[in-house]
């Protein structure tokens, strides 16, 4: 009777050891599993360019000529956008009104042009009432210059 309660004691310790040794063994792996898939799901920005579009500043003697383009928070944000305003009139004309208030220095420095495209990125996004663009981004080729 002693030798099977030792045996049953010895096999009992083993199974326990060897679970402790699984899950050392496992934990890191299953976590990054878990990462990965956290990783995944996260949406992708999708970009779709708006145009060129030369307009007035705030002073009528200033205007632009930029190239736009719009990052959308995700597939479905453009999608459902698309279905509303398959032009992007409503955005475009958004875009034309935020610019004619707008000075010549608010884009000569980083700062100044970050800041200018966070301001439309909530005026858009405030305009539908939820997220649907997560940036506006500027062509190169943006030029300001003055009326004679």
């Amino acid at each position: 009777m002693k030798k099977i309660l030792v045996y049953l004691l010895v096999v009992i310790l083993l199974l326990g050891a060897g679970m402790a040794l699984g899950v050392y063994v496992l934990a890191p792996v299953v976590k990054d599993m878990g990462s990965n898939t956290a990783a995944q799901s996260k949406p992708e920005p999708v970009l779709q360019p708006l145009g060129k579009f030369t307009t007035n500043l705030s002073n009528p003697k200033y205007i632009i000529q930029v190239t736009v383009n719009l990052e959308f928070y995700d597939k479905k944000a453009l999608s459902e956008i698309q279905k509303m305003d398959p032009s992007f009139l409503v955005i475009q004309d958004e875009l034309l009104k935020y610019f004619k208030t707008l000075k010549p220095e608010d884009f000569s420095t980083d700062k100044g042009l970050s800041q200018i495209q966070d301001n439309f990125v909530k005026r858009i996004n405030n305009l539908y009432g939820k997220t649907v663009l997560s940036d506006v981004l500027f062509g190169a080729d943006t030029v300001i210059t003055v009326m004679p």
